[in-house]
């Protein structure tokens, strides 16, 4: 068990506050009608009754076991804050207020109509479901004073949002808990996550709006409830002021909608003359310029390990950055700069936030790397989870004279054109790999990297 306690009130069927605190033997519970503020229920849950359950959240187990017990039909459940109890004379809430002051939050976010009259109260990180007549989405909220609330990517006076939300017919209400084990959900309007419960937690999947994968990772526990796990992932992603809006999910309509887009890809470089990986590194090495590239995992069968993991994460599989695994997907002139894990991060940014229209890879993420061609040298970094990582001699100098000795039958013809056949080029692949020092004993020997800041990026999305 986790070494804090649990404890959380959920709003139920709209009509009852329920208050679960774990202890020793299990969980408490009380539960006090909306409009007479008295005691209605109260009882103790223990480990025992809870080990039938199916449920992997020990609190969403027993909140479900509860509703059961007190009768409650349970159909809308949704998290409140601990503090929407003050209010009940008979509340444990209000007896801690009065002599543990220091158990309960500080401040909460209130949400009001636009007489002022308090309709819920949400933790400070809480969630909002947004119901207007033609659309429903849910947000993300965060307090700023008793006064103001920031909604999404907004900040608002309270009394204000409640304005907003009559003259457009709409309402809000605490986002209402899911008891699932898969779900998705559309981000604003360039994004699809899906998050889906693992042996130890929940796995997710992120894809932009063609359905190309852009980021994937486990994140929570088997305490964590999906909407937690799903927060988490969007904060992992930079994406926790995006309005979540949830979509049906089925896995094989996703993975055959990812198929049919990376189909599309194919046929644009077809219509528009693309050379192969191997032309396109070959075209930014020999560049008469400087230059820059965005080179992203080939999808392969031999890259499924490799996509979107961290050096660590690469090194526990025993795995290396493998060149031959990867396409260049974007070629630019390179800016002049003076401050290089600067420019990185602003690669980074750009490659999120504001993508060219000439850009077909997906979103920046952890496993792409940013080639460099400056004076002639070239340098690799590696997007791990928290910055980016040099990878010295992850190209060869020799690269573009190897790769034509790979196809030449003697080195008598090497000549600056490939144009001879094949010669046996495993002796030479084992002998390559022997020599080549690991990316990970390199990685060693570098002083250690400042972690990427989560303010670099400021969404300009205004979506609701």
């Amino acid at each position: 068990m986790s070494a804090e306690k649990l404890e959380a009130v959920y709003l139920v069927d709209r009509q009852f506050f329920l208050h679960l605190k774990e202890t020793e033997s299990g969980f408490q519970y009380e539960a006090f009608h909306r409009s007479d503020k008295k005691e209605n229920y109260s009882g103790m849950l223990t480990w025992e009754d809870l080990l039938e359950s199916r449920i992997a959240s020990p609190l969403a187990a027993a909140r479900v076991a509860a509703c059961e017990e007190i009768g409650l039909e349970g159909q809308e459940v949704a998290k409140v804050s601990l503090l929407s109890l003050l209010p009940y004379p008979q509340s444990e809430i209000r007896r801690r207020s009065l002599q543990e002051p220091a158990s309960l939050p500080s401040h909460d976010i209130r949400f009001i109509d636009s007489r002022y009259k308090e309709l819920f109260r949400i933790p400070d990180g809480g969630t909002i479901q947004v119901d207007y007549p033609d659309r429903h989405f849910a947000a993300k909220c965060s307090y700023i004073d008793d006064y103001h609330t920031q909604v999404g990517n907004n900040v608002y006076h309270i009394c204000q949002f409640a304005e907003i939300l009559e003259r457009g017919g709409g309402t809000c209400r605490p986002e209402p808990e899911l008891d699932r084990d898969t779900a998705a959900w559309q981000l604003g309007s360039q994004n699809y996550l899906t998050v889906e419960r693992s042996l130890s937690g929940w796995a997710y999947h992120l894809y932009d709006q063609g359905f190309q994968p852009v980021a994937a990772g486990e994140v929570g526990g088997l305490e964590t409830s999906i909407l937690e796990a799903r927060d988490q992932a969007m904060e992992q992603c930079r994406l926790s002021s995006r309005n979540r809006e949830l979509t049906d999910y089925d896995r094989e309509e996703f993975h055959r909608r990812e198929f049919m887009s990376q189909d599309k890809i194919e046929k644009w470089d077809e219509v528009n003359g693309n050379t192969g990986n191997n032309g396109r590194l070959e075209a930014f090495l020999d560049s008469a310029g400087d230059n820059y590239a965005i080179l992203q995992l080939r999808d392969i069968e031999e890259t499924r390990m490799e996509r979107f993991s961290s050096l660590r994460m690469l090194e526990r599989m025993d795995m290396e950055v493998n060149i031959d695994h990867y396409e260049v997907v974007y070629i630019a002139p390179l800016p002049i700069h003076t401050n290089r894990p600067a420019f990185l991060e602003s690669v980074f940014e750009k490659f999120n936030l504001d993508r060219p229209e000439d850009f077909k890879g997906h979103s920046l993420s952890v496993s792409d790397i940013v080639a460099i061609r400056e004076n002639g040298a070239v340098s690799c970094y590696y997007c791990d989870s928290t910055c980016f990582q040099e990878l010295p001699g992850l190209i060869p100098e020799n690269y573009l004279k190897n790769a034509e000795m790979q196809l030449e039958d003697d080195y008598g013809m090497i000549d600056g054109v490939v144009n001879n056949g094949a010669k046996d080029r495993k002796e030479k692949a084992a002998k390559d790999k022997a020599e080549k020092p690991s990316v990970v004993e390199q990685l060693k020997n570098q002083p250690h990297c400042e972690v990427r800041k989560k303010s670099t990026i400021k969404y300009a999305e205004q979506e609701r």
